[in-house]
């Protein structure tokens, strides 16, 4: 089975980007994507990347995710200082005392601050006066003490993005910021770069189309208007409910490890009955799911296309924070579900093939092989065995003739 090159999903995470600011993310994605002949880049500007890989099929299918990260914006410099910020995505409760990087348009580069946090010494007594924190409020510390300092450094609607890495806990399980929607993209990648190589089996012209701007809600898809698509499917992460505190009998299941998540809500049901004859067919687990909170860009596609359309998911624990937590089985099982959807009967023949066992085969020919040898053995030794019989039966004929006509001879004397 095609598995994710970790590797790629990795790199995709150190590399920070922000709604509005995937620059580096664009140019990135050009650098693992070798040149093709059948490749070409329709789009590449700031909150879009897309690769056309025309394969001379009549229909045309365009895969969709987006590069874009949850992020926030400096809203405002203090005479203290400090710089209070808006954020797009989390919840804002959650983000207090959290350690971030400005993406600063003044020094051209990015610098560490961290959003303030209330004592946990003064909680009560401030509650006792009246005098409670605001939640709802962000400041970011950057190390100045003044208004003017931190105007050297950074000016209003510079990007803040949390600055986290990603660990492990286990072999497959892994924790990280900006899994929504790292992984989508990395899945979108492998599957470009397993068409390139099988680009005659596919039965599609596929667009691959790397989106910014989605979790702001801003992106545009316009640039496809000249482009004549079939069908739509896009690639994100979506909110598992394997957590002790959500019921499942109301919000409905969605395990991490346990495939991926299709689900039929915007979308027509045409998509839907190929991707589950599919996981059917090739045994690829997946989830169910009508979706109650959230979005994608699959809306954004529903207001300008009337096309079949479908949403593929990797389930996510603590999705929209910075410890995002899934399954990477689940990308390894959609990137096939995928593969299997653009290939279709072609691919299906080709693993047929390949579950046939070689070893098996040679024997049965050595043995009739043998079989065969030793019946023209056989039948070399018996007609050696009858020859021999005749040719002693003759002689011992040939014998009693002769003895005969000695006895006549001296009969004829005496």
């Amino acid at each position: 089975m095609k598995t994710l090159n970790r590797n790629i999903l990795h790199s995709l995470i150190d590399i920070q980007s922000p709604s509005n600011f995937e620059t580096d993310m664009r140019n990135h994605i050009k650098s693992i994507i070798p040149t093709h002949k059948q490749l070409s880049i329709i789009s590449d500007r700031n909150t879009s990347l897309a690769f056309h890989l025309d394969t001379g099929n009549k229909k045309t299918i365009l895969i969709d995710a987006h590069m874009d990260e949850i992020s926030g914006q400096i809203i405002s410099i203090l005479d203290s200082g400090f710089m209070s910020i808006q954020m797009t995505g989390p919840l804002i409760e959650y983000m207090h005392g959290r350690p971030v990087s400005i993406f600063s348009s003044i020094l051209d580069k990015k610098i560490k601050g961290t959003i303030l946090i209330q004592h946990a010494h003064t909680k009560d007594v401030r509650e006792k006066n009246k005098d409670e924190y605001n939640k709802e409020l962000l400041y970011v510390d950057i190390g100045t003490t003044t208004k003017k300092q931190t105007q050297s450094k950074v000016e209003i609607g510079d990007p803040v993005i949390l600055d986290y890495g990603y660990n492990y806990l286990n072999k497959d399980v892994i924790v990280s910021r900006a899994l929504d929607n790292k992984l989508g993209v990395s899945i979108l990648i492998h599957v470009l770069l397993y068409s390139l190589s099988h680009s005659k089996d596919l039965q599609y012209n596929v667009i691959f189309n790397f989106t910014g701007d989605e979790e702001t809600g801003k992106s545009s898809v316009s640039h496809f208007k000249n482009i004549d698509i079939n069908s739509i499917i896009v690639i994100d992460t979506d909110w598992s409910s394997d957590l002790p505190f959500i019921n499942q009998d109301v919000y409905g299941t969605i395990d991490i490890g346990k495939g991926p998540v299709l689900t039929r809500s915007d979308e027509d049901d045409g998509l839907f009955k190929i991707f589950n004859t599919i996981s059917k067919k090739h045994k690829i687990p997946i989830q169910i799911s009508v979706p109650l909170a959230g979005g994608s860009m699959l809306t954004h596609y529903g207001q300008q296309y009337t096309l079949n359309t479908q949403f593929l998911g990797i389930g996510v624990r603590n999705l929209h924070s910075p410890v995002e937590t899934a399954n990477i089985k689940d990308c390894d099982l959609l990137l096939q579900l995928l593969i299997f959807f653009l290939t279709q009967q072609s691919n299906a023949k080709i693993n047929t093939k390949l579950k046939l066992k070689p070893k098996s085969k040679s024997k049965t020919k050595s043995k009739t092989k043998s079989k065969t040898k030793t019946k023209t053995k056989t039948k070399t030794k018996t007609k050696s065995k009858t020859k021999t019989k005749t040719k002693t039966k003759s002689k011992t004929r040939k014998n009693k003739i002769k003895k005969r006509s000695k006895n006549k001879t001296k009969k004829t004397k005496k």
